[in-house]
């Protein structure tokens, strides 16, 4: 067994990060070789191409955005996910292609083949094992992304003090996302959870699924 993949995704707010670290942390304590990495970046260049995706102060377009994406994500998988795959890791994306797919197909309206079509460039070979959708509605989630925008507040000098671009976009736009993600859920490989559950309850069901794979690719 070459590693597992696995992409945490859904709209911001929808709580996904807070569950890819919370996966990786039961991962570590169980002696599981894992890796916690996040797009865009994870890698120096793909970081660099982050900064501009999220803070530029200048226009950037929808086709240039996608661009961007695909060319983080080519640095990334190459020199880090695809490493740690080839060493049996568990990799846990914060993010992966379906964002692009969400966020600037169903999202901005950019052609959604043409969006495969560099992507599949842009990754190779490597696509998520899993992907876990954590579903919630555009209302509660902007609600949660108001209040962590309030604890922000006393944030200084810090990534997450600055005002993300995209975070800032409309309520219609994330409501396309949303319909994005959840058509892209057809696919068996995307798991949907309810993401108006505790946060113990939604990691129970993560690590569950994560650990049957893992150890039914272990016993092939």
């Amino acid at each position: 067994m070459a590693g597992l993949f696995i992409s945490f995704e859904g709209i911001d707010g929808s709580g996904k990060s807070t569950q890819a670290k919370l996966c990786f942390d039961a991962l570590v304590q169980k002696s599981i070789p894992s890796l916690l990495t996040r797009e865009p970046g994870g890698e120096v260049i793909a970081e660099k191409i982050r900064e501009i995706l999220l803070y530029s102060q200048d226009e950037v377009l929808p086709q240039t955005e996608v661009l961007l994406y695909a060319a983080a994500r080519s640095q990334h998988v190459r020199k880090v996910i695809e490493p740690a795959l080839a060493e049996d890791k568990i990799v846990i994306c914060d993010r992966f292609v379906h964002s692009s797919i969400a966020y600037q197909g169903y999202g901005l309206g950019v052609d959604q083949e043409s969006i495969w079509q560099i992507n599949r460039f842009a990754m190779g070979n490597i696509f998520p094992d899993i992907v876990f959708l954590f579903d919630l509605s555009v209302d509660a989630a902007q609600q949660r992304s108001q209040e962590r925008a309030q604890s922000r507040e006393s944030l200084v000098n810090s990534e997450k003090s600055k005002r993300d671009r995209i975070e800032a976009r409309s309520f219609e736009f994330y409501q396309k996302v949303r319909n994005g993600f959840l058509e892209m859920a057809k696919d068996p490989r995307v798991k949907i959870l309810d993401a108006t559950k505790t946060p113990e309850a939604i990691h129970d069901e993560v690590i569950s699924i994560v650990c049957q794979v893992y150890q039914g690719g272990r016993n092939q």
